[in-house]
């Protein structure tokens, strides 16, 4: 193979200022494009849904970009939001086809739906309506604006912070049922009856990596000495160890060729040709 020195290669053909357009697009193209934050204006007012369009006009956030939805009546609001429930923001006006369509529109959201990571900003013209003292104590909204302080600079400091909280709420959401998983997966372990079998287990659940598969092998000593055994892989005809307790620690990131009992782990490794288990004594 051709060895390249490359002490005195530069990378300036990679200079936006040198490619041509198509080539500098075709970089751009590869690059991930990151899920859009959906927001949706829910006001009985057009001029409303044409503004806040104008303001959300380009807006990005974290490098992803926005998608905006519409509704012009509080149940229409409540379909959408049903259709899509990853909605991050929602600007909601208070007096639509009634005059608390609004309120109406919180309570569905949060104690019908259970909606809780939606950050809803509550818009108003007609503060007598819903006094923002009331509003506050009583529903869970997430702010409370008259429409005629949303200016343009308020808008983005609004659409900042509740993007930023929405993200933490997802983030932390993601955690919880990753742990979830964890949890259940664990309580699926300590149902076993020995530590033998719960060791076992816990190789049970590996396979399930490779479910479908018999490339994957565990090869372990006699059920007395469990702590000596090891896992592998085959890949490309060859089994290679990824895993290993007690005396094949030592082996890891080794082909199995190279144990010194490979005669007898060859016959195991033989038996998953024809049979659908994983586990095998040697």
């Amino acid at each position: 193979m051709k060895k390249w020195d490359l002490d005195n290669v530069h990378i300036d053909f990679l200079n936006n200022d040198i490619l041509s357009d198509d080539i500098s697009e075709n970089i751009k193209n590869l690059s991930p494009k990151l899920p859009v934050y959906k927001i949706l204006i829910a006001d009985d007012d057009e001029e409303v849904h044409k503004i806040s369009a104008l303001m959300l006009k380009d807006f990005e956030f974290e490098g992803r970009k926005i998608e905006i939805l519409h509704a012009y009546s509080g149940q229409e609001t409540i379909e959408i939001c049903k259709r899509n429930s990853d909605i991050a923001i929602l600007f909601l006006d208070v007096v639509m086809e009634k005059n608390h369509s609004g309120l109406r529109v919180i309570k569905v959201l949060r104690e019908d739906l259970k909606y809780n990571l939606i950050r809803i900003i509550l818009r108003t013209g007609q503060p007598g309506q819903a006094p923002e003292d009331e509003v506050i104590r009583k529903y869970d909204i997430n702010d409370y604006r008259l429409k005629t302080e949303l200016t343009l600079k308020r808008f983005n400091t609004t659409l900042y912070t509740a993007l930023r909280n929405y993200r933490d709420l997802i983030n932390i959401e993601n955690h919880r049922l990753g742990l979830q998983k964890i949890i259940e997966a664990s309580s699926r372990l300590f149902k076993r009856n020995s530590f033998n079998e719960f060791l076992m287990s816990i190789l049970d659940e590996l396979s399930n990596f490779q479910k479908g598969n018999n490339s994957m092998v565990y090869a372990r000593e006699d059920l007395s000495y469990i702590s000596n055994g090891f896992v592998s892989i085959e890949r490309e005809n060859k089994h290679r160890i990824f895993a290993a307790t007690g005396k094949y620690v030592g082996f890891v990131g080794k082909e199995v060729v190279e144990l010194p009992n490979y005669a007898e782990i060859n016959k195991v490794i033989g038996k998953t040709k024809k049979e659908t288990q994983s586990i095998y004594p040697i």
